[in-house]
């Protein structure tokens, strides 16, 4: 299973620190199990707060850029902004009908993943951001969709880093 592709889904509201602190925290695993993918499940407010946070290069690196340095991996992000009925971008997930369709949208995306005629990978999910309903809904995907080697994780900062608007992984330059 060493060499099979390793895909990190990451529901996330307006706080992305949450993904490099997984993916930090998943590098100091033992084994090791940094993902070759991340995809972030998110409303488009928070895909446009998570790209300023995690992709700016105006000062130099982006905090994406200089995760992947300090962890030596190099991981293919990709998004999915959650959609309405219309095929719109979901603003926010507020109402019962909004919740049906991240429900409907996270499920589709791990059996994408976990598709017989895809290539075999594990998958694992982080319930640390977004809104409590995206973290139970992608939990409750897990449990429906993931096979035994998958995993689910949850990470908190302490308070310092979370007091820390600057703050997304240990040992980085700028904090």
């Amino acid at each position: 299973m060493e060499d099979q592709k390793v895909v990190l889904l990451s529901v996330v509201g307006m706080s992305p620190a949450v993904v490099t602190e997984t993916i930090w925290a998943l590098h100091k695993e033992e084994p090791e199990l940094v993902p070759d993918e991340v995809k972030l499940y998110t409303t488009r407010k928070a895909w446009e707060n998570a790209t300023k946070a995690l992709l700016n290069r105006d000062n130099g690196p982006s905090v994406w850029d200089e995760l992947q340095q300090k962890i030596g991996k190099e991981m293919i992000l990709k998004k999915h902004i959650f959609e309405d009925q219309q095929g719109g971008e979901l603003e926010d997930i507020i109402t019962d009908n909004d919740q049906e369709l991240v429900a409907d949208q996270l499920l589709k995306g791990v059996r994408e993943y976990k598709n017989p005629q895809q290539e075999v990978c594990r998958v694992g999910a982080s319930l640390a951001g977004g809104r409590k309903s995206m973290s139970a809904l992608m939990y409750a995907v897990m449990s429906l969709a993931a096979e035994a080697d998958d995993i689910i994780t949850h990470v908190l900062a302490d308070e310092q880093a979370s007091a820390c608007r600057n703050f997304f992984f240990p040992e980085q330059e700028c904090q």
